[in-house]
């Protein structure tokens, strides 16, 4: 047995005794002694073991609590400082929502700001156009007011007898009027157009009857002069096309009458052509004259407004300087391109093409069921004339008497009311602009009056100084049928009333 605790020279001592060889009169005695005395000093050992493992024990649960108490310190400032962070985190993300809510609230005040200014700036350029082309308005109907006037009187005196020397001071005097109404209409457009595209109509045409009639509108002025005045028109484009007979008329009249005006002697040509470009049909106009022709420096800036072809040191004509501006400005809202070639002293060539299509059948208008082929015969009827203006007056009941017509006038759209209640009239020709009322609220009374005792339709034909499409649209949206700007011509009075009429039976 071997005795844990013991000191080496014990145990062999021990050992000795157990094995027998130490002779003792008590051995067991002794060895009982010495047995209990180990077994006292193993305790004793082992209670100094033990107390040794409970105090390393205790050390280390002493320690354990140390490192729980310090990882549980740890944890709670770990908690803290999360909490902390969070907080700050909590703070930082509230001042940024906070931020970000007053940068809103800014943009949006702003952009509501901003959107009143532009809500403010787009009534304010609305309201300029609207007072631009009021007073465009007002300005075409108080010039054209008298032009109708002198036009009107100056026509109606050369069916007087006269000397020829008053009669070539009132062809003198008729010319001078033309001309300023000329330059009064160029004005006006230039001034209507300003930076838009004109609004452009899509409806039957006829082409060459249209170039027609440039060319018989300019004849009684190349036969005062040696100017050789030529049409040549295609026979393919005999069919009726889809186009703006208005705008297209006017480019062709400025460009011929520019040609009139800056060719002293010589000829002036018209000509249309049926052309294919990339596959598709388009009609050619080219106005050619042999005049003074365009100096190179000029031709960049000819479609200007305001230039001219001639040196303003030594101008031959007189004129505005808008109709070949307009007249560009009109072919590009069609859907050309103006174009020019000249020769200074040899003459100048105008053109440009549109793609006319085809009309319908259905479409195709004869002319000669529009207007009966005599412009000399008389017409037959009741017109109720309402013009204000004194002077307007005399001259509508002159022309309308000239072509065979039974005239009543009235001076307001209030008298004409009662009038048209009184008795009955196969056409009125109301004046828009009028004292008391005017013609556009006298039209809708005269329409409501009709629809309500169940009348047949009384044509009325506006006859009024505003020469504007968007006159011809009030005009129309009043309930009247048709439009006659003044200044008119007897020969423009007769057209606007043929188809209103009712047509004088034959024999």
């Amino acid at each position: 047995m071997i005795i844990q605790g013991v000191d080496p020279a014990r145990r062999r001592t021990l050992r000795k005794i157990s094995q027998g060889k130490h002779q003792s009169p008590r051995p067991q005695a002794v060895l009982a002694m010495v047995n209990q005395q180990v077994l006292d000093a193993t305790e004793r050992q082992a209670a100094v073991d033990q107390s040794h493992v409970v105090r390393e024990a205790n050390q280390q649960l002493v320690l354990a609590v140390l490192d729980a108490h310090a990882a549980a310190d740890l944890a709670e400032q770990s908690r803290r400082d999360g909490e902390a962070s969070f907080e700050r985190h909590m703070r930082t993300d509230r001042r940024a929502k906070e931020a970000l809510a007053a940068i809103n609230a800014s943009l949006e005040e702003r952009v509501v700001e901003r959107t009143q200014q532009l809500a403010s700036a787009r009534d304010d350029a609305l309201a300029a156009v609207h007072a631009k082309d009021q007073f465009l308005s007002n300005m075409s109907h108080e010039l054209r007011t008298p032009m109708n006037g002198m036009l009107g009187t100056l026509e109606l005196l050369t069916r007087s007898q006269m000397k020829p020397k008053q009669a070539h001071y009132l062809e003198v005097a008729t010319a001078s009027g033309e001309a300023l109404l000329g330059i009064l209409n160029e004005v006006l457009d230039f001034a209507k157009i300003g930076s838009n595209l004109p609004h452009v109509n899509c409806a039957p045409i006829d082409v060459n009857a249209i170039a027609r009639s440039v060319v018989v509108l300019y004849s009684a002025l190349a036969e005062r002069t040696t100017i050789d005045l030529q049409l040549h028109v295609d026979p393919n484009l005999a069919e009726m096309r889809l186009g703006d007979a208005l705008h297209l008329r006017q480019v062709l009249l400025n460009l011929v009458g520019n040609a009139m005006k800056f060719t002293p002697n010589g000829s002036v040509s018209l000509r249309t052509r049926l052309i294919r470009v990339g596959g598709i049909d388009r009609v050619a106009f080219e106005v050619k004259d042999t005049g003074i022709g365009i100096d190179a420096s000029q031709l960049q800036r000819i479609f200007e407004p305001f230039v001219q072809a001639d040196d303003p040191a030594h101008r031959r004509s007189g004129g505005t300087g808008l109709g070949l501006s307009i007249s560009r400005q009109l072919v590009v809202a069609m859907g050309g391109e103006l174009k020019v070639r000249s020769v200074h002293g040899q003459g100048s060539a105008f053109g440009f093409d549109l793609a006319l299509e085809l009309a319908p059948v259905t479409a195709a208008i004869p002319l000669d069921e529009i207007e009966p082929a005599s412009s000399t015969q008389r017409l037959m009827g009741r017109v109720l004339l309402v013009e204000d203006n004194q002077v307007n007056q005399m001259v509508g009941i002159a022309m309308l008497e000239s072509l065979g017509l039974s005239v009543v006038s009235a001076e307001n759209g209030e008298e004409a009311l009662l009038k048209t209640a009184e008795s009955s009239f196969d056409l009125v020709l109301m004046d828009c602009h009028m004292p008391v009322m005017d013609g556009y609220e006298a039209t809708r009374r005269i329409r409501s009056a009709e629809s309500r005792d169940a009348r047949t339709r009384l044509p009325v034909v506006a006859l009024t100084a505003n020469a504007f499409k968007n006159d011809v649209d009030r005009c129309l949206l009043a309930g009247m049928d048709a439009h006659l700007a003044k200044p008119y011509s007897a020969k423009q009075l007769r057209a606007a009333l043929v188809p209103w009429l009712p047509r004088r039976r034959e024999a």
